[in-house]
């Protein structure tokens, strides 16, 4: 079974049985020199010989110690890095069942109290513990002890290793892309194969796209249809130009706005890492399929086609001024950061502006764009 789709595939018993061989076989190496003294010092007291010396006793120290020392490490390492010595040769790893990270140490030391304690019946306790993945009914084989420490055991050779980071990252937006619902089908852009129809400018957004239409309708009847043999038409009246929004806005850091309150707003161009170009008019937002912002509602929206879902829907604001642009990261999954000209790099607040000046980086989870002026290209 794959826990949770990521991958993560439950450790097969044979192994797990020839991992806990490996810890155990270590255990008792370590104990040897309390295996050859005890023998001694029992022969020794049952014959009444008290001149045999403190050799038998010694030895016995010593292989207790040694054993008892292999147990702490053992335990340290399989709370602490979900691994043993017979886990880790073996392509094993340890981890809470509820999170898929390390089990804990004192869950672990649980673990080995309740192992020792069956011991109070001979052979037979340890072993019925031992066994009892054996008739798990659950999908991951877990046992008595595994439901006492939270944990599972996991096959990292075979499946996804939850202790790597970048596996555990790309399992889940393998996910979430398998789960994510179908992008809506949009029209196409091809040029049709009919008679060519004449281009009619539309309004300009304020994302810096430029739309068009054909020259029907409302638009045709507005179109004189010769020249005006009188002489030249008077060109049109521009349309408004929407005004700076005012200073000093309530939570805004300091200076916020005021640039762009002395000096009208340049348009900026967004560069992406793939070679895809943005155009920035004013204010707008940006995400995989942006909805509309509460705060700015007449924000444009810029959409970036991202394969991998590290951006958001809905991922960031972006506002203009005359020496670049202000980001605000809008509760991100995967964050926003800005860098600097000099490649400082700082993580955004959710909520927070933060001004990015010309020639600077803006990384939208895994996406790259470099903040320019229009005029500059």
């Amino acid at each position: 079974m794959s826990f949770d789709g990521l991958g993560v595939l439950p450790a097969p018993l044979g192994r797990r049985a020839l991992s806990f061989a490996v810890d155990a076989a270590i255990v008792a190496i370590a104990a040897i020199p309390a295996f050859i003294g005890y023998p001694l010092l029992l022969a020794a007291a049952l014959a009444g010989d008290t001149g045999s010396g403190p050799v038998p006793l010694v030895l016995v120290i010593v292989g207790v110690v040694l054993a008892d020392a292999v147990v702490i490490v053992q335990l340290v390492l399989h709370g602490l890095r979900g691994i043993t010595v017979g886990k880790k040769l073996l392509g094993l790893r340890s981890v809470n069942v509820d999170t898929l990270e390390k089990p804990g140490f004192w869950r672990v030391v649980l673990r080995a109290i309740v192992l020792g304690a069956s011991s109070i019946v001979p052979v037979a306790g340890p072993a019925v513990l031992l066994a009892s993945p054996l008739w798990a009914s659950n999908a991951q084989k877990r046992g008595w002890l595994d439901a006492v420490s939270r944990s599972v055991l996991v096959d990292a050779r075979l499946g996804v290793d939850p202790y790597d980071a970048t596996a555990m990252r790309e399992a889940r937006k393998a996910r979430d892309r398998a789960n994510a619902e179908p992008a809506p089908e949009v029209p196409s852009l091809a040029t049709g194969t009919g008679a060519p129809t004449p281009f009619a400018p539309g309004t300009r957004s304020r994302s810096s796209i430029v739309g068009g239409a054909p020259a029907t309708g409302a638009l045709a009847e507005a179109a004189p249809a010769t020249a005006d043999p009188a002489g030249p038409v008077a060109p049109a009246t521009p349309p408004a130009v929407p005004s700076t929004p005012a200073t000093g806005s309530v939570g805004l850091p300091p200076g916020f706005g005021q640039a762009a309150a002395a000096t009208p707003a340049a348009e900026a161009l967004l560069l992406g890492e793939n070679g895809l170009r943005y155009a920035l008019k004013a204010t707008a937002v940006i995400g995989r399929n942006p909805v509309a912002d509460p705060a700015k509602p007449e924000a444009a929206s810029i959409i970036v086609a991202d394969e991998t879902f590290s951006m958001s829907k809905t991922h960031a604001r972006l506002e203009l001024d005359a020496d670049g642009v202000w980001v605000t990261d809008l509760s991100s999954s995967n964050g926003t950061a800005a860098v600097d000209t000099a490649g400082a790099s700082s993580d955004l607040t959710a909520g927070t502006p933060a001004h990015v000046a010309w020639g600077g980086t803006v990384r939208f989870g895994d996406r790259v764009f470099t903040v320019h002026q229009s005029s500059s290209f």
